[in-house]
């Protein structure tokens, strides 16, 4: 497909399903850039659950648990907290 960049939904959801492992093998075999998401709103109010689910995961991808990281790897912490009810009223998060 000539991918040069590719952006993965992901973060703790991700982690329990299938295909993290192997989009990241496909973007270092095509030697595309990688961004992945690690959404956090659902840990919004709390902040020691927000560390623990961000350093947990973070700790997994970095010991290798999916696989070596592409070249280029982006991490980008919170997302989709726009969708939420729970957050209408706060957005300056």
């Amino acid at each position: 497909m000539g991918l040069q960049a590719i952006r993965w939904p992901g973060g703790p959801p991700a982690a329990t399903r299938a295909g993290l492992t192997e989009v990241l093998a496909h973007a270092r075999a095509a030697d595309a850039s990688f961004s992945m998401i690690l959404p956090l709103a659902a840990c919004t109010g709390d902040e020691a659950g927000l560390r623990a689910a961000a350093a947990g995961f973070m700790a997994r991808l970095l010991d290798g648990a999916f696989g070596p990281l592409p070249r280029e790897f982006t991490q980008e912490l919170g997302n989709g907290y726009c969708a939420r009810d729970s957050l209408a009223d706060a957005p300056a998060l």
